[in-house]
């Protein structure tokens, strides 16, 4: 269903390089281009193939790990991957993101037209927290990383 998208840190470390370059104080037009940002992006694009390869992607899989450091010592309080899938479907952008938490294996996503939450495979109620915030965890990743 899902392929694995290959080269993927290339990527990450275009986009944070690129937000990076993109918050930098000072003013910015928007019709402005920055240079440094576009070969980052061409990069990533050269590494996957080309455009033609890229334009060519139907979906990816790739983790994301979040880490949390402690402020004062700089050691790592908490890390926590997120297994992410995505692709183009037949009513648009679909993604899921799975995760392990205290209370169990939680999975999170969108199929088109509306999201969903599970917990250990049972179906979550709207009003529980995963439930909530499931448009929002699954449509984000479409943001840090879509497809053509």
């Amino acid at each position: 269903m899902f392929t694995s998208l290959s080269r993927f840190s290339v990527f990450a470390a275009a986009a944070a390089l690129a937000m990076t370059t993109a918050m930098s104080p000072g003013p910015v037009q928007a019709q402005e281009q920055d240079p440094a940002a576009d070969s980052l992006v061409m990069l990533w694009i050269n590494s996957v193939g080309g455009m033609a390869t890229y334009e060519a992607f139907e979906s990816a899989a790739f983790t994301i790990t979040t880490v949390l450091y402690d402020t004062l010592s700089g050691r790592v309080k908490r890390s926590r991957p997120r297994y992410v899938q995505i692709r183009k479907g037949p009513y648009g952008e679909e993604s899921r993101v799975e995760r392990w938490e205290t209370q169990g294996f939680i999975e999170q996503g969108f199929n088109g037209r509306s999201a969903w939450a599970s917990l250990d495979g049972e179906l979550l109620p709207d009003s529980a927290k995963d439930s909530r915030e499931a448009i929002y965890v699954a449509r984000d990743v479409f943001y840090w990383m879509g497809l053509p």
